[in-house]
């Protein structure tokens, strides 16, 4: 497994042609994982591009799932409801949202939703719950 969850070359050059709080959702896949990367930000505009990206991932059947919010900038509230219904329809896999320190974490440690949602802060974290699962 790959020690970082996107290439930064590929994300800056990205991001070089994104207005600045423009959603970017890349994802990955390998044999029993994929990856997600979500920057930017997720409102109610938004949100629906990210629950497609996250749908298709669900949709191939793969068991362990990681979802990057590191790079996310802002999350509302349906934001926040696609989140909670990837972790529902990933039911029986395991699904972790790495989330470090800022508002998006806040937001969620405010709604109870850390342990429900499975956050941890890094990748390092991530690889440790999932080998223990």
């Amino acid at each position: 497994m790959a020690e970082q969850l996107h290439d930064p070359e590929e994300t800056a050059a990205t991001r070089k042609s994104e207005p600045p709080g423009q959603l970017m959702v890349l994802a990955r896949h390998e044999p029993a994982d994929a990856f997600v990367t979500v920057a930017g930000e997720v409102d109610l505009l938004s949100a629906p591009r990210l629950t497609a990206a996250l749908d298709e991932v669900l949709g191939t059947g793969v068991r362990y799932i990681a979802i990057d919010l590191t790079e996310t900038t802002f999350m509302d509230s349906a934001g926040i409801h696609t989140l909670v219904r990837a972790q529902q329809r990933a039911a029986g896999r395991h699904v972790a949202f790495i989330c470090g320190p800022g508002p998006v974490l806040r937001a969620l440690e405010l709604l109870g939703l850390t342990e429900p949602l499975n956050v941890v802060s890094s990748l390092d974290e991530y690889k440790l719950r999932r080998s223990g699962s």
